[in-house]
């Protein structure tokens, strides 16, 4: 996580998990929802929440939530691509997927000690909207993050995000000290 550089996006999610107790990071293929969910969990994992990431359906989630809730313990949640990696998996949607999915969320929204990170890709999102007329009847309930280019391109990040790589390499000291001397973060904008 050192070679991370936090950014506007990292912020603006933070907040909505302060706030709501969720947030759906939506954006690009690429552009880092994975990362910044991973990031979240981190910083989550510094107030004593413990991670637990769904790979299956929301059902997995609502096992290990309905455990937590009794016990009071601190949760955060990841469940990455939760409409399907690279297209809308109909199959998340079956068996009432999408009204236990918003229930699930009314549940985190009113538990102290629960946090959600879901993560997609805009156009799978849209899809499923589009699809499944319950779930885009309720989607603005879901607290959406969309993360884009903006969010990376103040000047100080891509010099940030450089030098951190760089520095936390397993590249020869000899080399980092020779890039630090030719280069400066200014000729990097």
């Amino acid at each position: 996580m050192s070679r991370l550089v936090v950014h506007d996006g990292f912020n603006r999610a933070l907040d909505m998990l302060h706030d709501q107790h969720h947030v759906l990071i939506v954006g690009n293929p690429g552009i880092g929802k994975t990362t910044l969910a991973r990031m979240l969990m981190c910083h989550y994992l510094h107030e004593s929440f413990t991670p637990v990431c769904v790979l299956g359906n929301i059902e997995d989630a609502w096992k290990v939530v309905h455990n937590s809730l009794a016990e009071k313990r601190k949760l955060v949640v990841l469940y990455d691509d939760f409409l399907g990696r690279l297209r809308f998996d109909e199959q998340k949607f079956g068996k009432n997927e999408e009204c236990s999915l918003l229930e699930f969320l009314a549940n985190v929204r009113r538990a102290q000690n629960l946090r959600l990170i879901l993560t997609t890709r805009e156009y799978i999102l849209a899809d499923a909207q589009r699809m499944h007329g319950a779930f885009a009847a309720r989607a603005n309930e879901i607290l959406k993050c969309t993360l884009s280019l903006r969010d990376y391109s103040k000047l100080h990040l891509p010099t940030k995000m450089l030098f951190n790589h760089l520095y936390f390499s397993d590249l020869p000291d000899a080399f980092r000290s020779w890039f630090g001397r030719k280069l400066s973060p200014s000729d990097l904008v």
